[in-house]
Order: C-alpha cells, then structure tokens, then sequence
C-alpha cells in the first residue's frame, strides 16, 4: 500500500499541470493580499471629511491628524493667541502683534504667565489644542503605527 501511495505522489510531481495549478493559486492569493502589504490610511485621491477644527488635540490619524512639530506647534499658538487678544481682550492687531513680540523669548510656562497679567487665563489650553493638525496625504501615509 505504501509502495502504490509513493509512486502515485511521484506521478503527480511529475505532471506540470499541478505545478501551473499551483502557480496560479500563489498568484491569485498574492493578488488579493497585496492591497495589506503597504499600509496605507489613505489611498490616491482619497479625502478625509470631519467637521473637526484645523487643531484638534484629541485627533488621531485615522481623523486625518499628525502631530505638529515644536517650531510650528509655536506659530501656530502665537497666531491663536493673536486672535484670541483681537476678538475677547479687545486689543487691535498691533497691540496683539506687540504682545506676542515680548513673548518670542519666552518658554511656554512664562509666556503663559505673561498672557495672564493682560487676562488671557487659558493659553496653556490653547497651547494643547495645537498638539495635532490636519495633516497632507503625505504626512499622514507617512506615520508609523505603533
């Protein structure tokens, strides 16, 4: 019996049917796998649609969010803070411009302390809110998943 179930492998081995049969099923399966190889949160063309503000520290990439590096997270606070003394403190644009001028030297937590003294109490708040910004498609493909 073990002899019959041998030579009958060794027929099979020798047909090139099984091989292209077994080529064609690697194919197909490498077909529909590889869309899984890259990772990709967005493809070609592909928008991201939220209602979500331009700054949003609660974001995530699947939002469409990327975290804003150190230097832009700082323009991005100082251009808040702007607005912020424009429309609540009833500053005009220079005088804001002229306060955000005596801060450029600052770290953030005396800045913060500076903002309070023409009572704007939140700014490490708004500080925060510039963790993450929405990102291109290319910043956004490009995070690593953790």
């Amino acid at each position: 019996m073990r002899s019959i179930l041998k030579r009958e492998v060794k027929n099979y081995m020798k047909n090139p049917l099984l091989w292209l049969g077994i080529v064609i099923g690697v194919f197909m399966v490498f077909q529909n796998v590889s869309p899984y190889l890259n990772i990709h949160y967005l493809r070609e063309g592909e928008t991201i649609v939220n209602d979500y503000p331009q700054n949003y520290r609660d974001g995530d990439v699947f939002d469409g969010y990327v975290p804003t590096e150190k230097e832009l997270r700082r323009e991005k606070w100082e251009e808040r803070i702007q607005e912020v003394l424009t429309s609540e403190c009833e500053m005009d644009n220079e005088e804001a411009r002229s306060v955000i001028g005596e801060m450029k030297g600052m770290n953030l937590k005396t800045a913060c302390g500076h903002l309070e003294g023409y009572g704007f109490y939140n700014a490490y708040y708004e500080y925060e809110n510039t963790a993450y910004h929405k990102g291109t498609h290319e910043e956004i493909n490009s995070m690593k998943s953790d």
